[in-house]
């Protein structure tokens, strides 16, 4: 079996598109485009749950809080001691330069201004590139990627040399091919 061109041995699903646009986005409407080099180039479905599920992230946080507890009780009476809660607020949050959680609502309700867009950046952002949770690291989205034409999706796909020229064949076979007999 061929290879797509730039596919190596251990990701040969996903290729990197060596042309890939530059991904931007205009609001209009309170609908968000994604543009790759101007044009429209898809995957507001995946940015629009993102966005979502950053806001559920940010409704679910908790600020940071100091806790008095009793360290030790002997003869000389109790002994407290003073530590601190950390907050539950994701990094975002932080670096969109986001104070409270009403703000943020706000922001995400309005869907217009500066705050808005740093959100929406962050949210291509952390798409693109993976991101840092509370919860630990969260890969890239591959159907983003692939959507805004950053890596090339050769599942399902056949390559062959006609006439000199590598083709692709789009097949119907499942993603997911079965090592095992069934019975």
């Amino acid at each position: 079996m061929m290879l797509a061109p730039g596919a190596t041995p251990t990701n040969k699903d996903f290729v990197e598109n060596k042309d890939k646009p530059n991904i931007s986005f205009v609001v209009k409407n309170s609908r968000i485009r994604l543009l790759g080099n101007g044009k429209d180039i898809g995957g507001e479905q995946i940015l629009g749950q993102k966005l979502n599920e950053m806001l559920q992230q940010v409704k679910q946080s908790q600020a940071g809080h100091s806790v008095t507890t009793m360290k030790d009780f002997g003869a000389g009476g109790a002994v407290f001691k003073r530590h601190g809660i950390k907050s539950t607020f994701p990094q975002f949050f932080r670096d969109a330069g986001f104070k409270t959680k009403k703000e943020f609502v706000k922001a995400m309700k309005r869907k217009t201004g500066p705050a808005f867009k740093r959100i929406v950046s962050q949210a291509i952002s952390d798409l693109q590139n993976g991101s840092e949770t509370n919860f630990g690291n969260e890969p890239p989205n591959k159907d983003f990627l692939v959507k805004t034409k950053q890596l090339f999706d050769n599942r399902n796909i056949i390559f062959r040399t006609i006439d000199g020229k590598v083709v692709p064949i789009r097949t119907n076979m499942p993603h997911q091919i079965e090592d095992k007999v069934p019975f």
